[in-house]
């Protein structure tokens, strides 16, 4: 009998080198990872409140963006033809979780009741917390693009067109307070920006 067939005859008998795994030991294993997993998970942290600012930002951007493109190519909404379109935002009367996307029937270039087109809501704690024109601090304001050039305007609920509109977003802290903040500013020429921290 050679050396080889000798090792293994041993190893195969002997209970030490027992090759196989118990059921209780592979619970055992899964039990330890399933509480490693846990620990791990909710130690991470619960999202990050700037992003979640700059996301609602950019949105709000894409958005007065679809307003003035829809101005530009005369986009009808239902039975009637708009003379503008625009973004309504309001920081009172618990609006200021929400912007309204609104076809401007009447041309005055201000949102009026059952103009709207679409609501979005800002998500995560995330509030408009200041607005602002040329004209200073508002209530209301109204980005609007007039048909069929999309010439900007900005207008707030009560005085004429202003040379730019601020919306400040910022997000509620869990404690309260206000936390980091994004400016997204229009001007008359069409240009938006977003500043902040």
């Amino acid at each position: 009998m050679n050396i080889t067939s000798r090792v293994a005859r041993i190893i195969s008998t002997s209970p030490r080198f027992n090759l196989g795994t118990t059921v209780i030991e592979l619970l055992v294993v899964a039990g330890v990872i399933a509480i490693l997993a846990t620990i791990t998970i909710s130690s991470l942290p619960r999202g990050n409140p700037r992003g979640y600012i700059r996301k609602d930002a950019e949105k709000l951007a894409i958005d007065i963006r679809v307003a003035q493109n829809n101005a530009i190519v005369g986009k009808v909404n239902g039975a009637t033809t708009p003379v503008n379109w625009g973004i309504n935002i309001r920081i009172t009367g618990g609006r200021e979780r929400q912007y309204i996307l609104f076809s401007d029937v009447n041309g005055n270039c201000r949102y009026n009741n059952n103009e709207e087109v679409a609501i979005y809501a800002l998500e995560n704690g995330v509030v408009f917390t200041q607005l602002s024109s040329s004209n200073g601090s508002l209530n209301e304001l109204n980005f609007c693009f007039s048909v069929p050039h999309g010439n900007a305007f900005i207008y707030d609920n009560n005085s004429d067109q202003g040379g730019y509109g601020t919306a400040r977003l910022s997000r509620v802290a869990p404690g309260g307070g206000i936390a980091p903040y994004r400016d997204v500013t229009m001007r008359v020429s069409g240009q938006i920006s977003i500043i902040g921290n």
